[in-house]
């Protein structure tokens, strides 16, 4: 088979930190290649440079026989497809927008939809099982149906190459195995050329052809499965605890947990009891409780307890004996002065032998010198109304009688909606 991509001295670090070291690689037509590796092992970093989506600090990738950053970024979006781990997207946007997305590369300036680009779009859909979903919105899909319709994204990009890193994350094994064999799908039927992150190496033995496994950003095994996975170059990659054992159906090796790694493991069959055994030894066990005199085990779910309700503390009524013993004795035994009424008027002295003033001839005058308000406008007219009806005394000669103060100059009380502005009081001349 014909070389389709290939990397070569490969040398990539973040900071002080080498996570590719001189790694390369060729990727030949129709092949189904994953990349496995512990967290850290650069195999993200890897596919990335591959992609064109990192360029390494050393080394080439080839896309045929031309270098990929001097490919033109259309040209090689028609050709290569990524799928990043975890893609994201509006979520009311719908799949089959989403999907459409995928023809940017192929549309011309003035971004037409063509039948050739409408029957792609329907052929990418059909391909990852998502036409019944083009009507969905991206946010009501499950996780599952979501990384389809982003590889129905890639596959409507027509590539001959589709890169995924870690596609199986965040899915149920029951996701994991449809997308995976979707992947096998277009491997075998359609020639798609396919390299993928994996963390599970069972799956990757099932589904890929070729493994490549990376440790400490260098390449230390490549090839078929059942020469990849095996027991000593597993604990050489992951570390001890592990074990591989072949399947029984397939005879292609899956890793387990070894025996010293698992402490919690479950017993073997033999040494557990049947399920009818234990439920005989339930009446049994419950018999001689109840004779040692032990409380029953309660069986179901336990009630909740109530709450217990802290009743309130009453507050102490204060009564007017303890306000007394409280207070000062010169504070509690001082009288308090009664309230005069607003209507009674003050009795004249007398010691006063001299005339009272005319109010009336000094009215004018003290309300030509400030404007009156209000409260005492209203002062006013209590007061001469209180001293046209008092009875005079024999020793004070009689007053002349008051003239009646017109009401128009005691301003009136504003009503809720009158308007804001002050009205002029008008005064006698």
């Amino acid at each position: 088979m014909s070389t389709l991509l290939a990397a070569s001295g490969l040398r990539h670090a973040y900071g002080r930190k080498t996570v590719l070291d001189d790694v390369s690689l060729a990727i030949s037509a129709g092949e189904f290649t994953a990349i496995i590796g512990p967290n850290g092992s650069g195999k993200s970093t890897l596919l990335r440079c591959l992609g064109r989506l990192l360029r390494p600090n050393a080394g080439t990738v080839r896309l045929g026989d031309e270098p990929i950053f001097a490919i033109d970024p259309k040209v090689f979006a028609r050709r290569v497809a990524f799928v990043p781990q975890g893609p994201m997207a509006p979520p009311d946007l719908v799949v089959e927008e989403l999907v459409w997305r995928g023809r940017f590369p192929h549309r011309g300036l003035f971004g037409r939809r063509l039948d050739h680009d409408r029957s792609m779009v329907e052929r990418a859909m059909k391909l990852s099982d998502i036409a019944h979903l083009r009507g969905h919105a991206i946010g009501t899909l499950s996780g599952g149906e979501r990384q389809r319709a982003f590889i129905a994204l890639a596959l409507a990009q027509e590539p001959s190459l589709l890169l995924l890193d870690e596609p199986t994350t965040f899915l149920d094994i029951a996701h994991q195995i449809d997308l995976l064999a979707l992947l096998a799908r277009l491997n075998r039927d359609e020639g798609l050329t396919v390299v993928a992150v994996m963390h599970d190496l069972g799956q990757a033995a099932l589904f890929a052809r070729r493994l490549v496994a990376l440790r400490d950003g260098m390449m230390v095994a490549d090839g078929d499965p059942r020469a990849v996975v095996t027991e000593s170059r597993v604990r050489a990659i992951f570390g001890p605890g592990l074990r591989v054992t072949p399947d029984p159906l397939t005879g292609l090796p899956l890793v387990l947990p070894a025996a010293q790694a698992a402490p919690l493991a479950v017993p073997p069959p033999a040494a557990v009891a049947s399920s009818a055994e234990a439920e005989k030894q339930v009446p049994s066990v419950m018999s001689k409780l109840e004779a040692s005199g032990r409380p029953k085990p309660r069986i179901g779910p336990r009630r909740p307890k109530p709450r217990s309700v802290v009743p309130a503390t009453p507050q102490p009524t204060i009564i007017a004996e303890e306000l007394a013993v409280r207070a000062p004795p010169e504070i509690a035994a001082r009288p308090r002065k009664p309230r005069k009424p607003v209507s009674e008027a003050p009795a004249p002295s007398a010691a006063s032998s001299a005339p009272a003033p005319d109010t009336a001839t000094i009215e004018p005058v003290a309300a030509s010198k400030r404007k009156p308000g209000r409260a005492a406008s209203a002062r006013a007219i209590r007061s001469r109304g209180s001293a046209a009806t008092a009875t005079p005394s024999a020793d004070v000669p009689a007053t002349a009688p008051e003239e009646p103060v017109p009401d128009h100059a005691v301003r009136p009380r504003a009503s809720p909606r009158s308007s804001r502005r002050k009205q002029p009081v008008q005064r006698d001349n």
